[in-house]
This record gives C-alpha cells, sequence and structure tokens, in this order.
C-alpha cells in the first residue's frame, strides 16, 4: 500500500522525501488507513529529527527504501497541490429559500459556532476523565472556520451551504470531530437539494445520524453525539406523522430531547469511542460531544425561534 500511495503521488508531481508508516493510535473506534502529507522545509526537518521518548513516533524512512531509482532528498521543493473551490462549484445547486431566511440561517449557524466557542473551557473539563482534554478546543477551531465562510455563504442554497461547512471542517479540524462533523454536513446536505421544507430538515438530521453511525461505528445509547442528535430526531420524526403544523411546534420539544439526552450521558456506558477504553468509574460527567450538540442545537434554535 506505501508503493502504490508514493508511486500515485509521483505520478502527480510530488517530491516524496520521507515517509513515515506503522500502526498508530486513532481516536476513531474503527478499522482503516489514514494518509497525511505535509510540505517540508528546514524547520520541520530538523524538528522531526529531534530524539523524542515518545513510544509511538516511528524512525524516520527514506522514500526510495519503498521505490527505488529516484531521489527524492535534496531535491527542490515543490508547492503544495491546492484543493479546488468544491464550495463555488455548488453554490446554486438544489432548491433556494428567500433571502430573509437565508439570513435567518446564517444568523442561527453564527450563533451555533459562537455557543461552542464560549465553551471551549467547559468542554475540554468534560473531556479530560475520557479524551485528550481538547474536545472544546478542536469544536473552537472547526467554529471559527465556519464563522471565516459565513459572509461568503448568503447567496447560497442551504444544499452549498452545507457542503461550503463541511470542506470548512474537514480543512481545519481533524481527529474524530472533523470526521464525523464532516460526515454530519456532507449526509444532511442530501435532503435540502431538493426539500427545505421542515420535513426536509428532519430528513436532513436523519441522514446525518446514519451516516454517523455507519462510518463511526456507534450507535444511540453509546455515550456519544448521537445520543442527544437521535433525541431529537425521534421527536421531529414522530410529530412529522401528524402533519406540518406538528412538525413545526416540535422543534423546541426536540431541542429539549437533545439536551435531556446530553445529560443523561453521565449515566451511561461507554460503547464507542475513546471513552470506551476508559475505567468506567471515572465517567461520572456528561459525554463532551453529547454536550456540545446539544449547546450548539439550543443555540441555533432560539434564534430561529426568535428567543434571542
Amino acid at each position: 500500500m506505501i508503493k502504490e500511495a508514493i508511486s500515485e503521488l509521483e505520478s502527480k508531481g510530488v517530491v516524496v522525501e520521507r515517509v513515515y508508516a506503522g500502526h498508530f493510535m486513532t481516536s476513531l473506534d474503527m478499522a482503516g488507513v489514514s494518509l497525511s502529507i505535509m510540505q517540508m522545509d528546514d524547520t520541520r526537518r530538523r524538528c522531526l529529527d529531534i530524539d523524542t521518548t515518545a513510544f509511538a513516533f516511528p524512525k524516520k524512512v527514506e522514500s526510495n527504501s519503498f521505490v527505488t531509482g529516484n531521489k527524492r532528498v535534496g531535491q527542490p521543493e515543490i508547492e503544495p497541490c491546492v484543493p479546488k473551490n468544491l464550495a463555488g462549484k455548488v453554490s446554486n445547486i438544489g432548491v433556494d429559500i428567500s433571502q430573509e431566511n437565508k439570513s435567518l440561517m446564517v444568523s442561527a449557524i453564527r450563533s451555533a459556532c459562537e455557543a461552542l466557542i464560549n465553551a471551549e473551557s467547559f468542554l475540554n473539563d468534560l473531556d479530560k476523565s475520557a479524551g485528550d482534554n481538547d474536545c472544546g478546543s478542536t469544536l473552537k477551531t472547526g467554529s471559527q472556520g465556519i464563522l471565516d465562510l459565513l459572509d461568503s455563504v448568503l447567496h447560497m442554497t442551504p444544499y452549498a451551504m452545507f457542503v461550503s461547512m463541511a470542506t470548512s471542517i474537514e480543512s481545519s479540524i481533524g481527529g474524530a470531530s472533523g470526521a464525523l462533523y464532516g460526515l454530519l454536513f456532507t449526509a444532511a446536505a442530501a435532503p435540502l437539494k431538493d426539500d427545505c421544507d421542515e420535513s426536509g430538515w428532519v430528513r436532513a438530521l436523519g441522514s446525518a445520524i446514519t451516516a454517523i453511525s455507519k462510518y463511526g461505528g456507534a450507535e444511540p445509547g453509546d455515550r456519544t453525539m448521537l445520543d442527544p442528535l437521535h433525541a431529537a430526531y425521534t421527536v421531529l420524526e414522530s410529530a412529522s406523522k401528524e402533519g406540518e403544523s406538528a412538525l413545526k411546534d416540535a422543534f423546541g420539544n426536540a431541542v429539549k430531547a437533545a439536551e435531556d439526552s446530553a445529560k443523561t450521558t453521565a449515566n451511561m456506558k461507554a460503547k464507542a469511542g475513546r471513552a470506551s477504553y476508559v475505567n468506567q468509574d471515572l465517567l461520572t460527567q456528561p459525554d463532551p460531544g453529547a454536550t456540545a450538540v446539544s449547546l450548539w442545537m439550543r443555540a441555533a434554535y432560539d434564534v430561529i425561534s426568535g428567543k434571542k
């Protein structure tokens, strides 16, 4: 697999100077392969060569150990590849909504991001016992990335807005949070291409839950961000069967259900993610990922409902 990766990169003109390969730790409780690419310079090269006692950090491997016949070390560096502007390509795809509703939607997203930014220390504290103590900091970085693009999405369809946010999240934060929120926005976007009524938003939430469960390996009840998402969806799905009027009134109840579910995770046994490897006696606080969902959901709803 390493040979194929190097060959593919070199076929695109990338000079592969070093390769670090092996079994590393991951915050996602699932099997898979991760490939990270970094442009080298003297500072990074010097830092990588410094001795460390970190047991998982690998020794340097020159790429010509895997692919013979090409001299790589010492060759001039090339400019990194720049991702294409995906958001610009999809800005007009999907059904549209009024400019007034777009402004309301952007305001709700802004409020959700600000809520996560303000909760950085709180979420980090919740993450101490079961994670890296960085849940709040990670989501703050992702939220700041979304805030930076909000002014540019006012002309976009809801589908395009969600695709843009997925792209922003995936490029600004890593680890489980980046992967899962990237999935959330990408999966939620699909139903919004054809329907932006209340029923479309319910289907968007259901699509996001399905994607996170499928690729993240968790289920409702596993003490993860899925719990509040699923609690909200259950309320909305039930109301949708009673008609549009009942569904409109159900969004407030859905947010309350999400908040209650997030609090309940304090008493749940962790069955997925890093918390599942921690002594359960130490898990006395609500799950930080679930709590984050309840925070941004409440902040967004308060704007849409006119309470904020």
